[in-house]
């Protein structure tokens, strides 16, 4: 029997500041947050990812004590309905924060400008994102000539920085690495990473994916981010096959159904004779 084909899992984004680049302006309670983040794991999500400052470079920094009053009571409400959550974060006092309230991974989009946070990580049992982020927090360079071969030197600068986060105490076991798409690279580059991901999975460690409404979907066609869900799946499609992979997306229940039919469609295995559809989902209800 022909083993299944590797689908990455999905992390759901919730964003609780209101300054998103995709979703300005949305300011919600903490109890609506709660909710969005159910119906992010009820949609499909295995992970829901709640961060609470943007990563653009054209929103300020966010101090780390209002960073965790936003957090906390999001992240205290989908505990207690068995969500597992990340938290979206680079700051040592809101990963430590998050990590006592019971998040299961620190996803620090910084390239670890922290290193202790991998201390903390070791200490609290959690996971830890590595990002490939070089330039760090708030950074935008766009340098067509910044990489000599941008997997490989995405490959590389991993290997360098698993070894601080090793002598940090935390074992390279429980790390996952983002090659950190449209962070200090292209659109141009962007794509060439995703198209030589098997040289960063060759590092065996799970990979973690942002691809959602990224610059280089709205750069092959021009939209903007709201509008750029169905180049997302498209790019979702590029991961499967990919083993241990992990995909970010905002728009969780479209990635679930896309997953759901193109495995089906790809496998080689019987399908199951008793597949059928509900009754009640036969027929749209007005």
């Amino acid at each position: 029997m022909p083993a299944p084909i590797p689908a990455p899992k999905l992390m759901g984004i919730l964003n609780v500041n209101a300054d998103s680049f995709s979703d300005p302006g949305q300011r919600r309670s903490s109890a609506d947050e709660v909710t969005r983040g159910i119906a992010l794991r009820d949609a499909g999500a295995d992970l829901v990812d709640v961060g609470a400052e943007s990563a653009s470079p054209a929103t300020p920094v966010v101090e780390a004590a209002v960073e965790i009053d936003a957090l906390l009571p999001v992240l205290d409400g989908l505990h207690q309905q068995g969500v597992r959550t990340s938290v979206d974060t680079y700051k040592p006092p809101v990963a430590a924060a998050a990590i006592a309230a019971g998040t299961a991974v620190i996803n620090d989009y910084s390239g670890l400008v922290h290193p202790e946070l991998a201390g903390l990580c070791a200490d609290g049992g959690v996971d830890l994102v590595l990002t490939h982020n070089p330039p760090g927090v708030k950074a935008k360079v766009l340098d067509p000539s910044a990489y000599r071969d941008v997997a490989d030197d995405v490959a590389r600068w991993f290997c360098d920085r698993l070894k601080v986060i090793e002598a940090a105490g935390l074992p390279a076991e429980r790390v996952i690495l983002d090659p950190g798409i449209d962070l200090a690279k292209t659109p141009a580059q962007s794509i060439e990473l995703l198209r030589n991901l098997d040289r960063v999975t060759e590092l065996g460690r799970p990979l973690l994916v942002a691809i959602s409404r990224k610059d280089f979907v709205g750069a092959l066609s021009p939209s903007l981010p709201r509008e750029r869900d169905a180049g997302t799946l498209a790019a979702l499609g590029h991961l499967l096959g990919l083993p241990r992979t992990i995909a970010r997306v905002h728009d969780v229940r479209a990635a679930r159904q896309y997953l759901d039919v193109a495995v089906a469609l790809a496998e080689t295995r019987p399908v199951d004779p008793g597949l059928a559809l509900s009754t009640e989902l036969r027929r749209q209800v007005a």
